[in-house]
């Protein structure tokens, strides 16, 4: 599917209202993450007011269709056809409408509202945007097993050959058919030319060969990331080219090492259908290793054909477990909300602060379930916990408590919020946070020095000789300071690429070494243990100026 990302871009536009033009595209830029992290109720939260009728900048309209794409993938199929509805009221010449066409037409295919998603279809004019329609249909229309249906769809759209072939296929499965019927599927078949296309499709056909073609001794890397390559121009997609950007220098620092290896460069969004495209390419069977996808629906064919294949698949920005449950091949680059709880609890236990907790978090549905991840493993390991809520400007914690330490979580204007909401309580325990809970452009540094520490597998140390390399390479190939994603995209090709160098048959052995490898931009990896999640989780505390790694 088509999509649209604006990041790291600064815009020059009027606000009529509340924001101001950087409080707007911060706040846009926080939704852009979420976002990217699968997060997709929270990242409606966050949306939801830049949608407003009162904004009416240049970014309002990418605002919008990012909700209403939020909302396809969360399953709010209404609401997304509702922002939608707006978008093409509101800015009927904004220049990706044929986009926002394509993701009504899909919002309401899913959910068999066949006439309404056609007529969008038939909108569309870009070449490319069209070519992914014809696709979509071929996923919804071949559903369709009422003939009447069929015959209304096709007097209402007579262009569709789709439409056309399932009527055909329906009126020839039937036992029994009135000569109109017979008429109208001869009709069909000679204009649309079905004879000769069944006569195709029933000799010669061969079954698609899924296995490798190990083609020489390079490292084939395949990235499947949605680089939405209709639209280069704008930078919507910005997130995904720093991403690639910074693995592209690792690509040439391995090279210049002697190590062999590749990029391939795969654009997929979140159609599983273009998924599947790629993975039937010959070209595909012989990549080693593959990044991505970043999307549900893709994912699960992509997986089905890496697991078959013995291709290594990696997710970059997911921390979801479910997508490594039993499968060797498989892993996470980020720490799942499991190992981050872990990992404080540890450090907890290391500073010796008691057995008793508090646990306070915001709004967003991840908030709420790290929150309760937390809960769940802290009373594994003894912890008593006092209190447990959501906080707000109007629910405050629990009065009355002394907890060994407090442990909160939100978007980054909670962090403010529940320390000055705990200090109202008077609870003056040592903190445990994570660092997306603030917005450190903001935050006064001695709000930063209370006790407070950070889970922070984000965390740059700009101070380190490997950032300090990479951000000057960066900048001379780039022309512009690279971003966090940057980074990961750098540190993740480099790992990847070490532990591979020695052959597929002993890279788990060079895994289960990752943690003693301090050569990254990052905080490194730790799949030690057999492990498939990377187990590195930096706790940061803010000291003499800087943010440094306490644990």
């Amino acid at each position: 599917m088509k999509y649209i990302i604006i990041a790291f871009c600064l815009f020059s536009f009027g606000l009529q209202a509340q924001l101001s033009d950087e409080q707007y595209l911060e706040k846009y830029q926080q939704a852009v993450q979420t976002y990217a992290g699968h997060n997709f109720n929270d990242a409606i939260t966050q949306l939801a007011p830049l949608t407003k009728a009162e904004y009416n900048n240049a970014v309002v309209p990418y605002a919008m269709y990012y909700y209403a794409l939020s909302a396809y993938e969360a399953e709010k199929y209404f609401q997304c056809r509702e922002m939608l509805r707006k978008l093409f009221t509101r800015f009927p010449e904004w220049d990706s409408m044929e986009e926002a066409y394509y993701l009504y037409a899909d919002a309401n295919l899913v959910e068999n509202y066949y006439e309404e998603g056609l007529e969008y279809v038939e909108r569309i004019r870009d070449e490319s945007i069209a070519q992914s329609s014809i696709a979509l249909l071929q996923n919804f229309i071949p559903n369709i097993q009422n003939v009447n249906l069929l015959k209304t769809l096709s007097e209402k759209f007579p262009n569709q050959k789709i439409v056309a072939k399932t009527l055909v296929k329906r009126i020839q499965d039937r036992p029994y058919n009135s000569r109109e019927d017979l008429e109208l599927s001869d009709l069909l078949t000679n204009r649309f030319k079905l004879k000769d296309e069944y006569n195709k499709q029933n000799h010669g056909k061969t079954a698609v060969d899924y296995t490798r073609a190990f083609d020489d001794n390079t490292m084939d890397f395949g990235v499947l990331l949605p680089f939405d390559l209709g639209d280069v121009k704008n930078l919507k997609n910005q997130y995904v080219y720093d991403i690639f950007a910074g693995m592209q220098i690792a690509e040439k620092e391995l090279q210049s090492d002697g190590i062999p290896i590749r990029l391939f460069g795969i654009d997929i969004g979140s159609d599983a259908i273009e998924a599947k495209e790629h993975l039937e390419d010959p070209k595909f069977k012989k990549m080693d290793l593959i990044f991505g996808p970043l999307y549900p629906r893709p994912n699960v064919v992509t997986t089905r054909y890496a697991e078959k294949n013995k291709i290594i698949q990696v997710h970059p920005l997911s921390n979801n477990l479910s997508l490594i449950n039993n499968k060797s091949g498989i892993f996470l680059l980020q720490p799942s909300y499991s190992t981050q709880s872990e990992k404080a609890l540890e450090f907890v236990n290391s500073k010796k602060w008691g057995k008793t907790c508090a646990i306070y978090f915001g709004d967003g549905m991840k908030d709420s379930l790290f929150a309760y991840t937390y809960k769940k493993l802290a009373q594994e390991d003894g912890f008593t916990v006092l209190d447990i809520r959501k906080i707000s400007e109007s629910i405050n914690p629990k009065n009355g408590i002394n907890p060994g330490h407090v442990f909160f979580c939100g978007d980054d204007e909670f962090g403010s919020l529940a320390i000055r909401k705990m200090g109202m309580s008077k609870i003056n325990s040592p903190m445990i946070s994570t660092g997306s809970s603030f917005n450190f452009q903001k935050i006064s540094r001695s709000l930063l020095a209370r006790e407070l520490y950070l889970l922070y597998p984000e965390f740059i140390d700009y101070n380190k000789n490997e950032v300090i390399n990479f951000k000057k390479q960066y900048i001379n190939t780039m022309n512009t300071i690279p971003s966090y994603f940057s980074y990961l995209g750098y540190d993740m090709v480099k790992f990847y690429g070490l532990m591979l160098k020695d052959g597929k048959e002993i890279y788990r052995l060079n895994l289960d070494e990752s943690p003693n490898l301090d050569i990254f931009t990052l905080s490194g990896f730790d799949y030690s243990k057999g492990q498939n999640e990377n187990k590195k989780v930096p706790i940061v505390k803010w000291e003499y100026g800087n943010f440094n790694i306490v644990n």
